[in-house]
């Protein structure tokens, strides 16, 4: 169908491969790996100048099969949240 891509299993494996070696976990074992993200957002309708979240963790992988993949994460995350108008600021 046009404008729909699919991956052949080899090309999968070796993206997922590659995305293991780049892993901090993977002197251990090559199903561990770890995250992180970052995210900006503001909702001035709400009076929210700006949302920063910042957040990362581990995770695992349990399943992973050509037609089936299944992670385990834990991860923690910090969110602070500017509000105009707020009390103490002028």
């Amino acid at each position: 169908m046009f404008g729909e891509s699919r991956r052949d299993p080899e090309e999968r494996k070796a993206a997922q491969a590659e995305r293991r070696r780049d892993s901090l976990w993977n002197v251990v074992d090559p199903r561990f790996y770890a995250f992180g993200q970052g995210a900006f957002d503001h909702n001035f309708s709400q009076g929210l100048d700006l949302q920063q979240t910042y957040s990362g963790g581990i995770g695992w992988t349990l399943i992973d099969r050509a037609n089936q993949t299944l992670d385990l994460k834990a991860s923690l995350s910090y969110v602070r949240q500017q509000f105009s108008g707020a009390p103490g600021q002028n």
